[in-house]
């Protein structure tokens, strides 16, 4: 008897390889626990040998002028209004944005010639240029959404979306909340040793405006006790290093940038997590901490109280006093179990299974 071929599915992930965090890191690991059920291939700008080495999913590069280039950043850093006037609705990190369009440019040409099922961007360009192979080739599309642009997202018209039901009935969509390693991320990590005093609150995330880390350092400055560590890079690095050091002084203070695989190790070390960006869409740093056993410190939107629960407390971040009484409360309070068996809930291995469901599903359909 002749065995059907696997349904082909093409991930498009410009950073894997050079940005190890967030949505590569776990889009690439969705992508290994569907190869039971697909013939996965992963396109990428470039990639480093332990990708290239991996046996089960097909890696193949293209193309892109990448963030870092001088030019791009040169532009990015000398016309900021322009660029956030005009641009700033959608594409609010311009570099990256450049970087996501030149790769889906040069990666168009490529899905014209292959034969996929289903097409998997992760950003906003990548979905436009997937809609046009659409159109050609009546691919089947999945979207992960995961920066506030789902009303344009929406707009593009895939097959399957997560926040599109109220504003466009008429698109087929089901909610599948992209999943995080509960094995990496586990309170049975060895934590660093920090020279911070407790409570230790750890904030993780880019240094950019919309992150809202000044917010969390003055709130973290009215507290009798503790201290703040922050893990991030981004252009606010030297802005919010004085400002903490201001604020909360040397000892009390540390902003550091640490590789992706030793997050769990820091996350570890704390006692509580916190993030109050401004419009998140699904922070996955919300479920690597409390996987690691951490309750978290979130505005009280409905998406945070989604993801977190039970295993934390909402507040109203701008409102600084109120924001730390939400920090000594979660600091002083014993949450067990919660954080961990929320974080759960939202296990890679669960989260591929219901994927491998629905896109067999349009596959067929």
């Amino acid at each position: 008897m002749k065995i059907a071929p696997k349904p082909r599915v093409a991930f498009m992930i410009p950073g894997l390889g050079r940005v190890r965090r967030g949505v590569e890191a776990n889009v690439f690991k969705l992508a290994e626990n569907l190869v039971s059920d697909f013939d996965v291939t992963v396109y990428c700008v470039s990639s480093e040998k332990q990708f290239i080495d991996d046996q089960k999913i097909k890696i193949r590069t293209s193309w892109a002028i990448r963030n870092e280039n001088s030019l791009i950043q040169l532009i990015y850093n000398h016309m900021p209004k322009l660029i956030n006037d005009y641009f700033g609705r959608y594409f609010s990190y311009w570099p990256m944005e450049i970087e996501c369009l030149t790769f889906s440019l040069s990666l168009f040409p490529k899905l014209l010639r292959e034969n996929f099922d289903v097409l998997f961007p992760v950003s906003i360009w990548g979905i436009m240029m997937a809609k046009t192979v659409r159109a050609i080739k009546g691919i089947k599309i999945v979207h992960i959404n995961h920066g506030g642009a789902e009303d344009f997202i929406a707009k593009q018209n895939p097959d399957t979306l997560q926040w599109v039901r109220n504003k466009h009935p008429n698109i087929k969509s089901v909610l599948l909340p992209l999943g995080i390693d509960t094995q990496r991320f586990s309170p049975k990590v060895k934590p660093v040793k920090l020279s911070l005093p407790r409570p230790i609150f750890i904030c993780a995330a880019a240094l950019t405006s919309y992150k809202r880390i000044d917010l969390t350092i003055r709130a973290v400055g009215k507290l009798k006790s503790g201290s703040l560590l922050v893990l991030g890079a981004g252009e606010l690095e030297e802005d919010l290093k004085r400002l903490g050091n201001k604020i909360l002084g040397r000892e009390k203070f540390l902003l550091t940038s640490v590789p992706y695989e030793l997050m769990p190790s820091y996350f570890s070390a704390g006692d509580v997590f916190t993030l109050v960006s401004e419009g998140e869409t699904f922070a996955l740093v919300y479920l690597e901490a409390m996987a690691s056993g951490l309750p978290v410190v979130a505005p009280n939107d409905s998406r945070r109280k989604f993801m977190i629960g039970p295993a934390g407390i909402f507040c109203q971040p701008s409102n600084l006093d109120q924001y730390a009484v939400a920090l000594a409360k979660a600091a002083e309070t014993d949450f067990g179990e919660k954080p961990r068996k929320q974080a759960e809930k939202f296990a890679i291995q669960t989260t591929s299974q219901a994927y491998s469901r629905l896109m067999v599903e349009l596959v067929s359909s």
